[in-house]
């Protein structure tokens, strides 16, 4: 049975997930996400890129506006580029701040990139994606022009720091939580019965007191999650960190045997730096590479510790250079 029609139906009324038509259709959510799909590659539906938990939404092209009840899925960045440009309409790319330059490429959803050749230079401006380019033209020619008042200063307004509200929330640096060391009188060895205990406290006093000691260190320092694999490339980055007094605090993602996430500690004359790292088994890094790391560094807080076996195009050198709290290291 073809349920094409009902499907269409269902997406002029709201944006679609898998499970949604799981359900409609009496089928299970791998089914209905190849109907989608099929879909998707026929024209008839657009898949999106802002996500509800780890899900893209399907929805109909010509209900595109209804993208709008998913703003609050953005990250905080994203959402306060996306809020500017719904109010600006247009935006001038090279009179943005960095942070800027790159959520307005990540909300695909709402931005629209036209370039414009003025006085033998090419200049990208990005549009709201519901304004015509008719609407949009006269817009960007005053701007080129001087005569409209500059939307230049394109940072966030400066309003209190909204609820962002984002299904899979960015994983923070676990915070120390010291706890007072366990009673003298109950040290008990780990997996070794009770009864044994008492025994093992008079013969290997010392052995004892020694894991007592180490137990409240792992309670009050969380252990660095292992970094799997044994790839050339993971070899190289455990040398690198061996070489340069870098220890990893915490492994927020491995991708693949080619990239890594950690948060990590590097030792300087004042004492250890907390870093988000993200490195990458890659002979020509981008633009877009460096821009995630920075974001990434950005929702967590930190500064970024970028590691690359590659080059740099000059995209990315020119970025890497805007960028303030960005470290590029080539292994």
């Amino acid at each position: 049975m073809d349920y094409t029609d009902k499907i269409l139906a269902m997406a002029r009324n709201a944006p679609l997930t898998p499970t949604m038509v799981a359900k409609a259709v009496g089928k299970d959510s791998l089914i209905s996400s190849a109907m989608l799909s099929a879909m998707v590659e026929k024209g008839l539906l657009k898949i999106s890129a802002v996500k509800v938990g780890s899900t893209p939404l399907y929805y109909d092209p010509n209900q595109a506006e209804q993208l709008q009840n998913y703003a609050s899925y953005l990250n905080e960045k994203d959402r306060r580029a996306y809020e500017l440009l719904k109010e600006r309409k247009v935006l001038r790319e090279n009179a943005l701040d960095p942070l800027s330059r790159v959520c307005v490429k990540n909300i695909k959803d709402f931005s629209r990139p036209l370039e414009v050749s003025f006085n033998g230079t090419k200049e990208i401006f990005w549009k709201w994606y519901l304004l015509p380019d008719s609407e949009a033209e006269p817009i960007i020619r005053e701007m080129l022009s001087g005569q409209a008042p500059p939307p230049e200063p394109a940072p966030a307004p400066p309003t209190p720091e909204p609820q962002p509200q984002p299904p899979e929330p960015v994983p923070q640096p676990p915070a120390p939580e010291p706890q007072p060391p366990a009673p003298g009188p109950e040290p008990e060895p780990e997996e070794k019965k009770p009864k044994k205990t008492k025994k093992r406290v008079k013969k290997k006093k010392v052995e004892t007191q020694k894991r007592i000691v180490d137990k409240i260190k792992e309670m009050i320092v969380p252990a660095a999650k292992p970094i799997k694999g044994s790839s050339a490339f993971l070899e190289t980055l455990k040398k690198y960190f061996d070489d340069n007094d870098i220890t990893i605090m915490q492994t927020l993602e491995q991708k693949r045997k080619s990239e890594f996430e950690f948060v990590v500690e590097i030792g300087s004359s004042v004492g250890p730096l907390t870093y988000y790292c993200h490195a990458k088994d890659k002979k020509r890094v981008g633009e877009a590479d460096l821009s995630n790391a920075f974001v990434q560094g950005q929702l967590i807080k930190l500064p970024v510790l970028f590691l690359t076996t590659g080059n740099l195009t000059k995209g990315a050198e020119k970025i890497s250079k805007d960028f303030k709290g960005v470290a590029v290291r080539k292994l």
